[in-house]
């Protein structure tokens, strides 16, 4: 007899909202979620510093604020299979079936900034 074992991640995290005070505040979150999924900076101000909105351009990553999207996320092109992305699915997978919270939205990360994994 032949076995085969199929392997999948346990969750595919497609997007990110990150809330925050300011640009630079959401750093931290940006960064850490970068090779994982695409991500959207939403903060309390709707008029944005034109750097921010190139950097943000740059990085592909989207803005909103309180009044909508402001400017939409580059779509996330998953480019590579490594075991770091794996561990953090698997990470958020367990902290997702701890809390008890299935359908719903899991924190991330420290209070301030927050990040909601969708």
């Amino acid at each position: 007899a032949v076995f085969v074992r199929r392997l999948r991640r346990p969750v595919a995290i497609e997007s990110v909202r990150i809330e925050a005070r300011s640009w630079e505040e959401a750093q931290p979150c940006v960064r850490k979620f970068a090779p994982h999924c695409q991500r959207l900076v939403v903060l309390p101000d709707g008029n944005l510093d034109p750097v921010v909105q190139l950097e943000a351009e740059h990085l592909g990553v989207g803005l909103g604020s309180g009044a909508g999207i402001l400017m939409a996320p580059r779509p996330f092109v998953q480019r590579r299979f490594t075991a770091l992305a794996w561990q953090f699915a698997e990470r958020l997978y367990g902290r997702w079936l701890a809390e008890g919270q299935r359908g719903r939205p899991v924190p991330l990360g420290h209070p301030a900034p927050s990040a909601v994994a969708r």
